[in-house]
């Protein structure tokens, strides 16, 4: 890849995947044939985000029923590579300025909640 190489790579595993699904749709796959693309193991799981600047888990106890007393919190806990705690969301601890976490709860419009959601959100910039 880093010799500029990543079109041609591109375009050559396009074909052989483009190849493999017709033969799959016409049920010609060869004995023990399988998906061309290979994805290799990586040590460390990796996502990519563009263009967001927020993402937000939530959690309700019962969705379709206002509990008297709530069983469930989301808790967002960051570590480094170590394993070393850097910081804790949670209701006893509701915002990290430092990383742009921020624990919320009762956060719907009172008119159309049916029940006490809360959740953890992460500020990308």
């Amino acid at each position: 890849m880093l010799e500029g190489t990543l079109r041609e790579f591109e375009d050559e595993e396009r074909e052989k995947f483009i190849a493999f699904v017709e033969k799959f749709e016409n049920e010609d796959l060869d004995e023990g044939e399988k998906n061309p693309i290979v994805y290799e193991d990586i040590p460390y799981f990796t996502l990519e985000l563009t263009s967001l600047n927020r993402i937000a888990f939530s959690i309700a106890d019962d969705p379709f029923y206002k509990s008297l007393r709530g069983k469930y919190y989301p808790e967002l806990i960051v570590t480094n590579i170590k394993g070393k705690l850097l910081a804790r969301i949670n209701p006893e601890n509701p915002k990290s300025d430092k990383y742009g976490l921020e624990y919320l709860d009762d956060f719907r419009e009172p008119n159309l909640k049916l029940n006490d959601d809360k959740k953890v959100r992460i500020t990308l910039s």
